[in-house]
C-alpha cells in the first residue's frame, strides 16, 4: 500500500494533534498535582501551627502548675514551721507543768512531814 504525501501529512498531523492533546492532558494533570501538593502543604503548615500552639498552651499550663506546686510547698513548709513552733510551745508548757507539779509536791512534802 502506497501512501501519498498528502495522506502521510494527514497521518502525521493526526499524530501531532494526538501528542498535543496528550501534552495538554499531562500539563493539566501536573497542574492539578501541584495544586493538591500546595493544598497539602498549606494543611500541613496549618496543622503544624495548631500543634505548636497546643504545645505552647501545654507548656504554659505546666509552668502554671509548677508555680502552684512551689507555692503549695512553700505554704506547707510555713505550716510545718508553725506546727514546730506550736509543738515547742506545748512541750515548754508541759515541761513547765511538770516543774510546777514537782515544786508543789516538794513544797507539800516540806510542809507536811510524815
Amino acid at each position: 500500500m502506497k501512501l501519498t504525501i498528502k495522506e502521510l501529512q494527514t497521518i502525521m498531523q493526526e499524530q501531532i494533534d494526538s501528542m498535543k492533546t496528550q501534552i495538554e492532558k499531562s500539563k493539566r494533570k501536573e497542574y492539578e498535582l501541584h495544586e493538591r501538593a500546595d493544598n497539602q502543604l498549606l494543611n500541613l503548615d496549618a496543622f503544624r501551627k495548631e500543634t505548636d500552639f497546643n504545645f505552647r498552651e501545654v507548656r504554659t499550663e505546666i509552668a502554671e502548675l509548677r508555680t502552684e506546686m512551689r507555692t503549695g510547698f512553700a505554704e506547707m513548709q510555713a505550716g510545718f514551721a508553725e506546727m514546730r513552733t506550736n509543738l515547742a510551745a506545748v512541750l515548754a508548757y508541759a515541761t513547765n507543768i511538770d516543774v510546777n507539779h514537782e515544786e508543789r509536791i516538794s513544797a507539800l512534802e516540806a510542809n507536811n512531814p510524815h
